[in-house]
């Protein structure tokens, strides 16, 4: 038997929406007040009535029927505009069935012993339509992968408790006795999915409407469709996919006429398939002024494409000044380098950033990037980069006479007696697994990354840092998406490198990291100054809810966490592991406004700071 309850939540178009009566139902009534919820549509019955059997199927109920429903007159408003009326659905159950045996015929290009496992249906068990459908599902992408797109197929029923049509009812005198009935028995059915496998489709023509700047090779060099090809349904999802991703145009979403596939006239297995696409405006010339949490009040002025002249490929041209941070950088990327799957870049950079109360990094050098297709959505990199790095304007607090004595890895983690600089030449090799949907506004998809930078090769500067990051977008509706990252480093001196250089050590906080912290304000500190001097682990989690308002407009409330460590070097006697912890609170955190990913402080954090021995 399946509750009223259960049922109810089944009707869409149909739900109840009785009068105010008490503030504990106050949420319901108001949500009945949105829309056509708690009208009764006579003409959107059926959609309901259908959603109810599916329902009772699913549970294995498949001669569940809805029959008409019954309305009666209750009582009117007091303003005489509403009338409220009282439903009644009858409907007929049936006996819940089980499996007795479960087959599949009409089948000659997959093999049996491969199709049944699709559908979980196992003797014994409760029916199930829901595994009858997404079995279907499987089926459906296993032939599309042959070219079989007009593969279908339907269950097709044997009930034990019908009579056999086939054979003549005796006379009731010569009926042999029947064998005593189990009351609590399930009735049984067979089950057998009569396949449809239809012909073998090929690739007539691809072609693209709408690309007025991108090249029609920087798009065909995407698709993992061929012409005269087979008309792989799932390749051709997965091209979707990675066009989707350059970012180039507006996602495809699935819309009509989006992705056209029609079967070509006076041809008997051939399809045309034509890609609607519309380009996004990737060229971003910028000047102006404003203020960051990064880079206080600053000026600037950029050119970046992600499309240049239409051919794929990536530059930017910036300058930026400001009151507490100065850069200048000339960036390139090719993503198909000497016309093959491999992505070229250089990146040269000269940047000057004042950390308030602390001190002025300044760094030039040079990025070059090279990347390697591994399978579909997973590539290999390997980034070799030199860069000198020079420690200016140390604050005093640094060079206080109790703090360096306290901390004595200070004096060279600051390279005072060095001249304040150092030169860093490292090998980042790093490993990407990018499935998420699109780069600006992401709704589904996952991304691993793991890299580790191996800094020695020249410079006199070593260490390795290692590092792993998870990032998850979860799509709740069309216009919720839940978002989440994980991260973890680690960063350790080696061969002649007494100590890392304090812009290499290990900090939380800022836009990008603990959003309400300030940049590197979270980390081990003094422990009496409280003045934060890094470590050389890190853990940081983030959580944020994307809400879609209109267009680019996105609201989202967040909660980050995150801790760094390090070895209490400082302290006498056995080492000790000094950390901190902090992370910002959602319940006082008021969701952000957003066109881009810009973060906002938080009305409320806690940060704590604990060694332990």
């Amino acid at each position: 038997m399946i509750s009223d309850r259960a049922l109810k939540a089944q009707l869409k178009e149909n739900k109840e929406r009785g009068p105010f009566t008490d503030f504990i139902h106050f949420p319901t009534w108001f949500l009945g007040l949105i829309g056509d919820q708690g009208t009764y549509q006579e003409a959107k019955f059926d959609e309901d009535a259908e959603k109810v059997v599916s329902f009772y199927r699913d549970k294995g109920y498949l001669r569940a029927n809805v029959g008409v429903p019954e309305l009666k007159d209750s009582v009117d408003s007091n303003d005489k505009k509403t009338r409220w009326v009282e439903l009644k659905v009858p409907i007929t159950e049936g006996p819940r069935y089980k499996v007795g045996s479960f087959d599949v015929a009409g089948n000659t290009i997959v093999k049996t012993e491969f199709l049944k496992p699709l559908f979980k249906m196992e003797a014994g068990e409760f029916y199930g339509e829901k595994k009858i459908r997404k079995g279907l599902e499987k089926a459906r992408e296993v032939y599309g992968t042959g070219g079989y797109m007009d593969f279908t197929g339907f269950p097709d029923y044997k009930f034990h408790d019908d009579p056999n049509p086939n054979e003549p009812e005796a006379p009731a005198a010569l009926k042999a006795p029947e064998a005593p009935k189990d009351k609590d028995a399930a009735p049984v059915v067979d089950v057998t999915m009569r396949m449809q496998e239809g012909q073998q489709f090929f690739v007539n023509r691809i072609t693209f409407i709408g690309n007025t700047t991108t090249r029609d090779n920087v798009i065909r060099r995407e698709m993992r469709l061929v012409e005269d090809g087979v008309f792989n349904t799932e390749a051709l999802k997965f091209s979707v996919k990675r066009l989707n991703q350059l970012g180039y145009f507006k996602a495809l979403e699935g819309k009509p006429g989006e992705v056209d596939v029609q079967k070509v006239p006076n041809e008997t297995n051939k399809v045309d398939v034509k890609l609607k696409l519309e380009e996004q405006n990737r060229n971003q010339l910028t000047f102006g002024a404003g203020v960051s949490e990064f880079e206080g009040f600053f000026g600037q002025l950029s050119f970046q494409t992600a499309n240049f002249l239409g051919r794929g490929e990536s530059l930017t041209l910036s300058m930026s000044a400001g009151s507490r941070a100065q850069n200048y950088s000339l960036a390139f990327s090719e993503p198909f380098l000497f016309d093959r799957n491999i992505t070229g870049g250089a990146n040269i950079f000269k940047a000057d950033v004042r950390y308030i109360g602390q001190f002025t990094q300044k760094s030039s050098g040079a990025v070059v990037t090279m990347g390697f297709p591994m399978s579909g959505f997973s590539r290999m990199f390997f980034n070799y980069s030199y860069e000198r790095v020079r420690v200016t304007e140390i604050a005093d607090v640094y060079s206080s006479p109790d703090v360096l004595a306290r901390n004595p890895f200070l004096r060279d983690s600051l390279l005072l007696g060095v001249g304040g600089e150092r030169t860093i030449s490292k090998v980042v090799p790093s490993y990407v697994y990018n499935t998420v949907d699109q780069p600006i506004f992401p709704t589904q998809g996952k991304r691993f990354t793991t890299s580790i930078d191996l800094a020695g090769l020249g410079g006199n500067t070593n260490f390795y840092k290692p590092m792993i990051e998870g990032v998850w977008f979860l799509k709740q509706n069309n216009r919720l998406t839940l978002g989440m990252r994980a991260q973890a480093e680690y960063i350790h001196s080696f061969s002649g490198s007494k100590e890392l250089p304090i812009f290499q050590k290990l900090f939380l906080g800022g836009e990008y990291s603990i959003r309400g912290f300030d940049i590197r304000t979270v980390g081990p500190a003094d422990p009496l100054t409280g003045l934060v001097l890094g470590g050389n682990k890190s853990l940081l989690f983030n959580f944020e809810e994307q809400v879609t308002i209109a267009g680019p407009v996105r609201l989202i409330a967040f909660y980050d966490a995150g801790q760094g460590s390090r070895p209490a070097r400082c302290c006498r006697g056995r080492p000790r592991m000094c950390r901190t912890t902090a992370r910002s609170l959602p319940s006082s955190s008021p969701a952000r406004a957003s066109t881009g990913g810009t973060s906002r402080r938080p009305r409320a954090s806690k940060c704590a700071s604990s060694c332990r021995s």
